[in-house]
């Protein structure tokens, strides 16, 4: 005879207490295969919004637009695990559907934070979003930009329409000739050309930047120059390469007693410097290139012989002019460098000696005029005072104060003028 299930279990009650029991405890005991699918929760989620990327951490949708969302977790495959995906700010932005996969609306401009979490919202992400209209136009950047190595330049794009919170996202095709940051300050790295775009939603905006390269040398066509005082010379710095970008350059002088130099390179002798006195002009592009220039002080006013005897206005003296190679300009003081040969006699040589000199000066051939009086004092130069204030002197002489008569137009052949060196305000401030 045939018995049922039911028959079985009606004639063994304890057998029956036992398998229920058995099935409870599968089903419930701690170390039961269900029992740890049921502890083992994500520890982390994240959502997948497919294609939309986010702009420094923040996603941008349009009004109606609609957004899949996937999500992940870790540890993987928990599919007993249960994810809810909630908007802070269902007026702004709404989620649909549930469970896998879900779908985001942009509802009306606003800004709003989507949530993703895990069952006991053990594991929580989230996320910004805004919805806004998309923008009609991208204006404010230039077409193309020029610039030099290391130099910076700020774009500045203006978006239309106002209200439109699109980020603008700018990059460069070429990071090795110019760079550009996120807040779109572009910088120069190196000599090229390059594109940056400056994209905004649906619009793209183009712009074209050349990269000048680095001065590499500064060549001078001359290295030096003899000049006089007063003399001027124009220093011409040729530049390599010649498409440079910052083509700017100092001057500077080592000695600006001996030649000063302007800022447009015009070097000028001064008329204090001394013989000894020269110079070298130092000219530095921005980059850093150099190069000099010397300037060699030449003393166009050392006298050379007279050729003609000249009677000395007030004077028993007929003496023949020591003359300039070129005329004497405006002055404030002169160094005369003299020597003495032998006299007629002992006596006259003392006599000389004694006495005192004056210098006489002329402008061409005549008029001449007593500019000052000194005495020697056994060096051979001596310094006439400032008080001298010759103005293109071309001759000048020396003629004794009270000397004997006789010496008369043998003057010259007792003195001798070796040089003469006019010097400038600093040499007349001392005197």
């Amino acid at each position: 005879m045939k018995r049922s299930s039911k028959d079985i279990f009606k004639g063994a009650p304890r057998a029956r207490t036992v398998i229920l029991t058995a099935v409870i405890a599968v089903l419930l005991g701690a170390g039961g295969a269900v029992g740890t699918w049921a502890q083992a929760t994500a520890k982390a989620v994240a959502a997948d919004f497919g294609e939309l990327e986010p702009t420094d951490g923040l996603y941008v949708i349009t009004p109606g637009q609609l957004i899949t969302v996937g999500w992940s977790s870790q540890p993987a495959g928990l599919f007993m695990d249960k994810v809810t995906l909630e908007s802070g700010e269902p007026a702004v932005i709404r989620v649909l559907g549930d469970g896998n996969q879900f779908t985001v609306e942009g509802v009306a401009p606003g800004e709003a934070t989507i949530t993703l979490s895990s069952a006991r919202r053990r594991a929580v992400q989230e996320y910004s979003f805004v919805v806004s209209v998309l923008p009609s136009g991208l204006t404010g950047l230039p077409a193309d930009l020029v610039l030099n190595v290391d130099e910076t330049s700020q774009l500045e794009p203006v978006i239309e329409p106002a209200e439109s919170a699109y980020p603008v996202v700018f990059a460069s095709d070429n990071d090795s000739v110019v760079t550009v940051d996120r807040w779109g300050e572009v910088k120069a790295t190196g000599a090229g050309d390059a594109t940056i775009t400056a994209a905004c939603g649906p619009i793209a905006e183009q712009i074209a930047v050349t990269v000048r390269p680095r001065v590499e040398s500064v060549v001078l066509p001359e290295a030096s120059a003899a000049l006089v005082p007063g003399q001027t010379y124009q220093l011409k710095p040729v530049i390599e390469p010649a498409d440079a970008g910052d083509q700017s350059l100092t001057y500077s002088s080592s000695n600006p007693a001996g030649a000063t130099v302007d800022g447009n390179g015009l070097v000028t002798a001064r008329w204090d410097a001394r013989l000894s006195n020269d110079a070298t002009i130092t000219v530095k592009s921005a980059d850093g290139p150099s190069a000099e220039f010397s300037v060699q002080w030449s003393n166009p006013y050392v006298p050379g012989p007279g050729k003609q005897s000249t009677k000395i206005p007030g004077t028993p003296f007929l003496v023949t002019p020591m003359v300039f190679g070129s005329p004497v300009p405006d002055c404030v003081g002169l160094t005369v460098g003299y020597s003495l040969v032998e006299a007629s006699s002992d006596a006259v040589f003392d006599e000389l000696m004694k006495g005192s000199f004056d210098l006489w000066v002329a402008s061409g051939s005549a008029n001449w005029a007593k500019v000052g009086t000194f005495k020697m004092d056994g060096s051979e130069s001596t310094t006439i005072p400032a008080a001298f204030s010759a103005r293109r002197v071309s001759q000048f002489a020396v003629v004794p104060s009270n000397s004997p008569a006789e010496q008369g137009a043998n003057w010259n052949s007792t003195f001798t003028i070796s040089d003469v060196l006019f010097a400038g305000q600093e040499l007349a401030a001392d005197t």
